[in-house]
């Protein structure tokens, strides 16, 4: 975001005593008889020069000065205050503005000082300044390597700039018009704000930068550091005391035509143009009669440095004692100016114009409303103010925010959402000829809130209904019929409008429907909140049934886990059995491997492979070829006990165990097992006979 910074054309602001101001001001302003209260007084200002170093050290552009002149009176004309006090009133506001190019007078006196007049070219760098047509850089450059070297620009106190901003200004507070008059309020200073504040020496923007270390009105290597402004935007216009600008003063004033010139020349300028003056009168016979000829010149010479020879006559013809000649009203010239219409919105909504037209479709014509009112512009029929919405009025957020029924008219334009607003909006309506159906709107709404207006009596005949015909109700229903008809009922008696019931509607029939509509709602009702209660018991009970089966489902869950840890541990004890009994079986056929080989071989074969090798090999077990092998002369010994038949080995009750495990599945063989190392063999043995029994169930029953 960029930043800006503030310029004041004053310094050391204190009260002026009477009879201490160094110079005595003296006017032309004569006795009307026209009283100060009721009329405003019209002041030319000479507000803001281009080109001159202020007391508070600041230096304005000449072409940033001219561009900034639409300022003053958009989007608003701005205040006239005094001693730059925002938090009171201002005494006026200016109504015109224009920018004066003294800049042409500079170059001659310059061309002819330096010896330069025939030199077109050795005076372009101010030609290009006033023009603007420099970049930023150039521009200061041309400043610091002109003005501020220069004694013409910076010593001399006629300098009057290279131009100024002229501003025309109506004053309405009595106070102040009065102490304008008798020259107490006299000098005065601009409120503006600048995108930039550069540093004379050093170059640096302090709106983009900060401050830099060198002071302003310092002197650096014998040159003064000065700010000099960027782009302007003027906000206001102060009477002071001692201006930073000691040429921004009231130049003119203008009270119902007669023009009053307030220039203060110093003695030699008033002495060089006196003389002049009293030459041109004392040869014309015509002025001979007039007493202390010389005292009267003189006396307008004092009062007036712009003095024309034509103005001289004017001025005297006044004093002749034969029937005096009036002279024409002055017109103040602004053909250069914006004037303002004093019943502009603008000009007397002021800073709320803004913030109540907004974006709003229809803000501007309502702010228009507004000002109309407040104005005096608008009244009621009886002639009585509308005033009081000046208290009431709207911002456009606030009219956004209000529902669209507040409203009458397209584009939400005419708000009635209080007596004032109704009242307004009536006025508004009827002067802009909004027709009949906003006109009816507007008193509808305005009974609803209690302020009602006078009515015409509507005729007792019903209009033509046009589509709205049996056929076109036959596609609605009883109870969109009834709905319809009470909302009608209130409608016609909002609008006072009679009608013959009897021939359009039948009472009865509506009183029945609305009876019956009621019934009905109040049944429905009642079936309603029943079946919702049966919802909701049969809800609950189905939820306890629910989480009956839930703890169900857990017990049978735990008891399945049980049996599965048993079922997998007698199956690795069948497993183990089967395999040492092979392994006994396979050395008995006469293998030539010792038993950690034939246990490595057959370690990574299942429980079913194992019975299936089991079974094969037990079927050929020979016992006479044991024995042969046994009692053979392999041995260097004779055995001395008899050789037991190997099939004898394998104890009953665990084939039983191990024939009931090869019966059942997978995991109730696991299961198993883990019994079997959980609570022994006998709970094992129970666990398989319970499993064969269900089996033996389930196959009976298919």
């Amino acid at each position: 975001m960029a930043n800006y910074v503030r310029f004041w054309d004053s310094v050391n602001i204190v009260p002026l005593e009477d009879g201490k101001d160094d110079k005595v001001i003296k006017d032309l302003y004569p006795n009307t008889g026209l009283s100060a209260q009721t009329a405003p007084l019209r002041v030319r200002i000479a507000a803001t020069h281009a080109g001159r170093i202020t007391r508070n050290n600041g230096l304005y552009l000449p072409h940033k000065m001219r561009d900034a002149v639409p300022s003053w009176t958009t989007p608003f004309p701005k205040p006239v205050q005094v001693h730059h006090d925002n938090d009171q009133a201002p005494i006026g506001r200016v109504v015109a503005a224009r920018y004066v190019d003294l800049s042409q007078g500079v170059r001659t006196l310059l061309a002819t000082q330096n010896g330069l007049k025939d030199d077109v070219n050795s005076l372009e760098w101010l030609d290009k300044l006033v023009e603007g047509s420099l970049s930023k850089d150039e521009l200061i450059n041309t400043v610091c390597d002109h003005i501020l070297t220069d004694a013409h620009f910076t010593e001399d106190p006629n300098y009057e700039g290279l131009g100024y901003i002229e501003l025309i200004a109506d004053i309405a507070d009595p106070d102040a018009k009065q102490k304008i008059l008798d020259k107490r309020y006299l000098t005065g200073s601009t409120g503006s704000t600048t995108n930039s504040a550069v540093c004379s020496k050093c170059k640096q923007d302090w709106a983009e930068a900060g401050r830099c270390d060198h002071e302003p009105g310092k002197m650096y290597d014998g040159i003064k550091m000065v700010l000099i402004a960027g782009d302007l935007l003027y906000d206001e216009f102060s009477l002071v005391n001692k201006p930073a600008d000691p040429k921004s003063m009231i130049i003119e004033i203008s009270v119902n035509g007669i023009t009053d010139s307030v220039i203060i020349n110093s003695q030699e300028e008033r002495k060089m143009l006196f003389k002049e003056a009293f030459s041109l009168v004392s040869g014309n016979e015509k002025y001979s009669v007039l007493d202390k000829l010389e005292d009267k010149v003189k006396t307008i010479i004092d009062s007036n440095q712009d003095l024309t020879e034509e103005k001289l006559f004017e001025f005297l013809d006044l004093q002749l004692p034969s029937p005096a000649v009036v002279p024409e009203p002055v017109v103040i010239p602004v053909a250069d100016a914006v004037v303002v219409d004093p019943n502009d919105p603008k000009v007397i909504l002021g800073d709320e114009y803004t913030s109540i037209v907004g974006d709003d479709s229809w803000g501007v014509e309502y702010a228009k409303m507004v000002a109309e009112c407040i104005s005096g512009q608008l009244k009621n029929e009886d002639g009585s103010s509308l005033e009081a919405i000046k208290d009431a009025k709207l911002s456009a957020e606030q009219r956004k925010k209000m529902s669209s029924s507040t409203f009458c008219g397209p584009d939400r334009s005419y708000p009635v959402n209080d007596c004032n607003h109704a009242k307004s909006a009536m006025a508004y309506a009827k002067k802009n000829n909004a027709g009949s159906t906003v006109v009816a709107c507007i008193k509808r709404k305005a009974a609803r809130l209690g302020c009602p207006f006078s009515t015409e009596k509507k005729s007792d005949s019903v209009q033509d209904l046009g589509q709205f015909i049996p056929d076109y109700f036959d596609s609605l229903s009883d109870d969109e019929l009834v709905q319809m008809n009470m909302g009608l009922h209130t409608s016609l008696k909002e609008r006072d409008l009679q009608c013959n019931c009897d021939s359009v509607v039948n009472e009865k029939k509506i009183s029945e429907l609305q009876n019956l509509y009621q019934t009905k709602e109040k049944e429905l009702k009642e079936i309603s909140d029943k079946q919702v209660s049966e919802l909701k018991n049969s809800l609950v009970e189905k939820e306890k049934r629910l989480e009956s089966s839930r703890n169900e489902n857990k017990y049978l869950q735990s008891d399945i886990d049980n049996i599965m840890d048993s079922l997998a541990s007698a199956t690795l004890e069948v497993r183990a059995a089967n395999l040492a009994h092979l392994v006994d079986l396979t050395l008995l056929n006469g293998v030539k491997k010792t038993r950690e080989e034939v246990s490595l071989e057959l370690k990574d074969k299942g429980l079913a492979e194992v019975k299936t090798v089991l079974d094969e090999l037990t079927h050929k077990v020979d016992i006479q070829k044991i024995s042969d092998t046994l009692s053979s002369g392999l041995t260097n010994r004779n055995p001395t006990t008899t050789v037991v038949d190997p099939t004898v080995l394998v104890d009953n009750s665990k084939k039983k165990t191990v024939e009931g495990l090869l019966q059942l599945n997978e995991n109730q063989r696991l299961k198993a097992l883990q019994i079997r190392t959980n609570y022994g063999p006998a709970a094992e043995e129970k666990f398989i006979q319970d499993s064969l029994a269900v089996l033996n169930s389930n196959s009976e029953k298919e």
